[in-house]
Order: C-alpha cells, then structure tokens, then sequence
C-alpha cells in the first residue's frame, strides 16, 4: 500500500484518468473528491463490499490514538532517525530539518 500526505487542494494522480482530491480535513476526518471516467466505478469502502465489488482488507491498517501506542510508535521513529543519521553521517551532509525532527521527538519523548 502506498501512503501519500496531501494537503487540502492537493490531489493523487492514478494513471492519466483518475485524480483523488483532498477536498477539506476536519478533525480525523477528511472529504475527498474523485475525478474518474464514468466506465469506472466509485464506490465508498462498505458499499463494495456490499456489492461484491471488494473484499474487507485482511487488517485495519487506520492508526490507533491509544497514548501507549502512539509513544510506542514515536519511539520507534526515533531510533529509526537516529539510525539512519548514524550510520549516513560520514557520507551525507543531512540537512538541519532532520536532526531538528530527531531532537523535537526525542524532547516530546523527554529524552536527551
């Protein structure tokens, strides 16, 4: 699965014919647009389903806001970040976005 960030405005090409709008984001939920060719059917998720036209996905794949979770996740992050600018710093000249987005979730996990 690819998982793309769009702002509002900002839309996902799908081949030359379909393009996914971000209409508006309001809290967690966000309206989307859908330009396709009629000879293509757009449906929401469970009216697929429904229909026959789609299977439920084997695993929910929507991220949890349970605290424990997301710290779990954030930490997961870190050591990933720190990782990556360990074992690339000699050969990269990183850009100062990465090691400030490492130290602001390192101090929002209050570590050092």
């Amino acid at each position: 699965m690819l998982i793309l960030t769009r702002k509002p405005g900002e839309y996902i090409a799908i081949g030359t014919e379909l393009r996914v709008w971000v209409v508006e984001i309001e809290g967690r939920q966000a309206r989307i647009g859908i330009d396709a060719p009629l000879k293509i059917p757009v449906h929401r998720g469970e009216v697929a389903e429904r229909l026959g036209l789609a299977k439920p996905p084997d695993r929910p794949w929507a991220m949890s806001t349970h605290p424990l979770e997301l710290h779990d996740r954030l930490m997961s992050l870190s050591r990933a970040i720190g990782r990556i600018l360990a074992e690339h710093a000699d050969q990269i000249d990183f850009p100062a976005e990465a090691v400030a987005l490492k130290r602001r979730v390192d101090a929002f996990l209050g570590r050092k």
